[in-house]
This record gives structure tokens, C-alpha cells and sequence, in this order.
């Protein structure tokens, strides 16, 4: 995904991009949804996460990871994000 491809959609809540074969995402690509309440990412290819992909986001109260190729994931990845109530990690290595 081209790093700017959501940069006027700064209000958005809920995005999902699942089932798109990503083997990763760029950070940056998110940095601007910063109002992010849900985020499917489930099955695609991902096999590691950037520890840095959440920062901007501590809206966030789902994320979907689901059916990917997680093995491990940083003990740093979901600091900040207090509001979380529901994280999907179902089918991963």
C-alpha cells in the first residue's frame, strides 16, 4: 500500500483490509488514523507486525489479526492502547 493512500481520511473509524495477500504493512500507512476504532487486518500473509504499527492509534478498541502467519509479536505492540477490549489472534502460527 502506497504510504499515503489514506492521508485525507483522518476521521475515519473502522477500516478493514482483510483477505488482501499483504505479507506486510508500512507503518506509516496508518499514521494519520489516529481516530481508528476497528482494524481487520485477518487473513493475509503477514508474518510479523512492526512494533511501532499502533502508536499513533490509541483509539483503537478491536483488532483483527486473525488467519495471518504471526509467530511472535513484540512485548511492545499494544502499549498505549488502553480502550482495546477485543484482540482476534485465531490462526496463526
Amino acid at each position: 500500500l502506497d504510504p499515503s493512500i489514506f492521508d485525507s481520511l483522518d476521521n475515519l473509524k473502522n477500516l478493514y483490509l482483510s483477505y488482501n495477500n499483504f505479507l506486510l504493512v508500512d507503518p506509516k500507512v496508518t499514521q494519520r488514523l489516529v481516530k481508528l476504532e476497528k482494524l481487520d487486518l485477518s487473513g493475509n500473509e503477514l508474518s510479523s507486525v512492526d512494533p511501532k504499527f499502533f502508536n499513533k492509534m490509541s483509539r483503537l478498541v478491536e483488532i483483527n489479526l486473525s488467519n495471518n502467519k504471526l509467530s511472535s509479536l513484540s512485548e511492545t505492540l499494544f502499549n498505549g492502547l488502553s480502550k482495546l477490549e477485543i484482540l482476534n489472534l485465531h490462526g496463526n502460527r
